[in-house]
């Protein structure tokens, strides 16, 4: 008993610190002092982990100036929240001002419509959407063979396979979300060169600024990183000049 209403007291002394700093931190960032707001709003977010402090925080860190830690912020507030699309038209907006430049993979049109419709919602959404849809699916085929006129168990019979299509198309975007989190990502914190090899001494691929994201492939000796560029291109990095989303 004396040990739960310890931990009540600890997570009420959680609770109250961590607003005192949000509320300091939205003062600050009000007064355009940006520094200060930062510093705030990662104290909050070590105390109590959410999306909406990751974006706060990414904020600041482009009023300052400070791209790749925006970027990272941002990438972050939606891993956590895929659905937070203040974050993500922020996170388009810095991308767009970065230095580096790929050339775009060949995919068709339907294909980047539909990964940009999946990447709205969270795995997680994405199945409990799939499941209702699934719910009403089941009700409308027992509509189906509960009824005897021909006509109304044909309509229902063509809603109940409409939604049965809806809630696979659902279940898909959620196994591609899952999969899409599985995925290692890292930004570039300041400019690094990709090499051909892990050994620094052989051909540069690239050099690579900050902000920039890649995608990590495996940890090699040595401090390296085998990774992927977004055009495809594989090389290895300084395990030093990047940062896991």
């Amino acid at each position: 008993m004396r040990q739960t209403i310890l931990l009540l007291l600890l997570s009420c002394s959680i609770a109250t610190v961590c607003a005192a700093s949000v509320l300091e931190a939205d003062s600050a960032y009000a007064n355009g002092d940006f520094a200060r707001a930062a510093e705030c709003y990662a104290a909050a977010q070590k105390e109590t982990p959410a999306a909406e402090l990751l974006y706060n925080l990414g904020n600041c860190y482009y009023r300052m100036g400070r791209k790749a830690e925006a970027v990272l912020c941002y990438r972050r507030a939606l891993r956590m929240d895929s659905s937070l699309e203040d974050a993500r038209f922020n996170l388009a907006l810095v991308d767009s001002q970065l230095e580096d430049r790929f050339n775009e993979r060949d995919e068709m049109f339907f294909v980047s419509a539909l990964r940009n419709l999946a990447d709205c919602r969270s795995a997680r959404s994405w199945a409990w959407t799939g499941f209702g849809w699934m719910v009403l699916a089941a009700a409308a085929f027992l509509i189906c063979c509960a009824v005897r006129r021909t006509a109304v168990r044909k309509v229902a019979l063509a809603v109940t396979a409409g939604l049965m299509f809806v809630s696979l198309a659902c279940d898909g975007f959620a196994i591609y979300r899952r999969a899409a989190d599985n995925v290692r990502q890292a930004v570039v914190m300041r400019t690094a060169n990709i090499w051909k090899s892990a050994e620094t001494t052989g051909e540069r691929l690239r050099t690579l600024h900050e902000g920039t994201v890649v995608k990590v492939l495996e940890a090699f000796g040595g401090g390296m990183l085998r990774v992927e560029m977004p055009d495809g291109t594989v090389g290895f990095v300084a395990r030093k000049d990047v940062e896991n989303v």
